[in-house]
C-alpha cells in the first residue's frame, strides 16, 4: 500500500516565488489603505515577499528529503529581519 504522505508535488519552477509575490502584494495593499503611506507598504511588501519566495519554493521543489535544519534558521532569520525592518521603518516614517 502507497504511503499518501510521500507524494510528490508536480508543480512548476517558480510557483513558489509567483504565489509569495502575489501574497506581498496585497500585503502591501492591506499596508497602504491602513497607513496611506507608500513608502511603508514597499518596505513591508518586498522583505516579506522575497523570504516567503525562499522558503515556498524550496518547500514546492524538495522530494521526500527531510529539511536542512540550517535553512529553517537562515529562513526564519530572514523573515524576522524583514519583519523587523518594516516595523521599525514604518514608526520612522509615521513618527517623524
Amino acid at each position: 500500500m502507497k504511503n499518501s504522505l510521500n507524494k510528490d508535488l508536480k508543480i512548476f519552477k517558480g510557483a513558489g516565488w509567483l504565489f509569495a509575490f502575489a501574497l506581498a502584494i496585497v500585503g502591501a495593499i492591506v499596508v497602504f489603505t491602513l497607513s496611506n503611506n507608500f513608502a511603508a507598504a514597499i518596505s513591508g511588501a518586498i522583505p516579506i515577499g522575497v523570504a516567503m519566495g525562499m522558503g515556498l519554493e524550496q518547500k514546492f521543489q524538495q522530494k521526500t528529503e527531510p529539511v536542512n535544519p540550517q535553512k529553517t534558521k537562515r529562513m526564519v532569520g530572514l523573515l524576522s529581519l524583514g519583519i523587523l525592518i518594516f516595523v521599525a521603518f514604518y514608526f520612522f516614517v509615521t513618527y517623524n
